[in-house]
């Protein structure tokens, strides 16, 4: 019986030494997907990082066209003023004119 005993004893310290083997591998094997996961999410992260900076460059570039394309705009806005204002102008002085030659061509017809 003490024989039985004794190696019932000893295969359960082989049992018991299997099973915390086991269980550190399966500790190192989760450590090791772990950090995998972790590192495919600290990369997704950086991307979204990326892509809103991105954005955020880009969304800077519209917002300096936009404010290039108003001040065109309100340039050329103004411009069309000033060749109206000076097209008006001109148009009194070649009205002007041509009742002044009408007058002189009555005048000289006389």
């Amino acid at each position: 019986m003490g024989g039985g005993f004794i190696g019932n004893l000893i295969a359960g310290k082989k049992d018991k030494k299997n099973n915390e083997q086991t269980f550190i591998d399966q500790l190192q094997e989760e450590r090791v997907y772990t950090n995998s996961e972790l590192k495919e999410r600290d990369k997704k992260i950086n991307d979204l990082y990326n892509l809103y900076y991105k954005s955020e460059d880009r969304n800077r570039e519209l917002t300096n066209e936009n404010s290039s394309l108003k001040w065109q705009l309100e340039r050329e806005k103004v411009l069309k003023e000033q060749l109206q204002t000076e097209n008006d102008g001109l148009k009194d002085k070649i009205d002007h004119l041509e009742k002044r030659v009408d007058e002189l061509e009555k005048e000289r017809k006389l």
